[in-house]
């Protein structure tokens, strides 16, 4: 398909309501194909979570949450240190990211990842809940939304925390 014809596309979803620039098209077998990703920073929710950990950083965490059990061991790196934030290079489709556990782990996940910008008010945690449905789906193919926060500790979290102490 020529770029053209891909534009064509996206021009006739956008006048037809179903996409904004910068989103992301759904298609039937649950695949995310990004027909704008150039301007996916512009939409009103993007469609993955800004720049804080660098590639490295990011695949450590990656390969640790592989490890324990927090993600499918199949994760697709570049797709999932892309919707994190790690790296620019845009794949040509996106799957979104299966979390394993808990949602309270998964806010304790996201929070741990962006801390700094969240201490820097450069990042809101309202913001990180916007975009979670986003990326991160459950075992079913279900958007996940983030839980209410609640300080219970669990080894879990503890597992978290000490995946984060090494970036």
């Amino acid at each position: 398909m020529t770029q053209e014809e891909k534009m064509n596309i996206v021009a006739a979803m956008m006048k037809s309501g179903k996409v904004e620039i910068g989103q992301f098209v759904v298609e039937n077998n649950g695949t995310m194909t990004n027909h704008q990703h150039a301007a996916a920073e512009g939409s009103a929710v993007a469609a993955r979570f800004p720049a804080s950990l660098g590639y490295e950083q990011g695949m450590a965490v990656l390969d640790a949450l592989k490890e324990q059990g927090f993600v499918p061991a199949s994760t697709n790196p570049s797709e999932f240190l892309y919707q994190m934030g790690c790296t620019d290079e845009c794949p040509a489709q996106l799957h979104p990211v299966v979390w394993l556990k808990t949602k309270q782990l998964l806010r304790e996940m996201l929070e741990f990842w962006y801390r700094q910008l969240i201490t820097d008010k450069a990042l809101s945690k309202a913001r990180i809940e916007e975009i979670c449905p986003r990326v991160f789906v459950d075992q079913n193919g279900l958007q996940l939304s983030l839980a209410k926060p609640k300080p219970v500790p669990s080894i879990e979290s503890d597992d978290l925390r000490n995946i984060f102490a090494t970036i």
